[in-house]
């Protein structure tokens, strides 16, 4: 799959996720970097829950703020589950 598509469907879960419920007044590209980082580490995990703790990660690092695991695994769930329709 095309990496602009993955993006994209990346891009949908992470702004309906909306993890500081920042829209709809912020911008559609707001966790444009975060989204960015997720799709680079894509090919570096074999599994959702894999992802989902780098994806806890990435929003700590980026809001210095604490992530709840399971949600991040379920948002990292959902993730994979779109892009490689599992």
């Amino acid at each position: 799959m095309k990496s602009k598509v993955i993006k994209t469907k990346i891009t949908n879960i992470i702004n309906e996720w909306d993890p500081f419920y920042l829209f709809p007044d912020a911008p559609p590209y707001e966790y444009e970097p975060e989204i960015s980082r997720i799709l680079n580490v894509l090919p570096k995990v074999s599994n959702y829950y894999e992802l989902g703790l780098v994806i806890k990660k990435i929003f700590e690092e980026s809001f210095a703020a604490e992530f709840f695991k399971e949600e991040c695994i379920e948002i990292a769930r959902k993730i994979m589950s779109e892009i490689y329709m599992v």
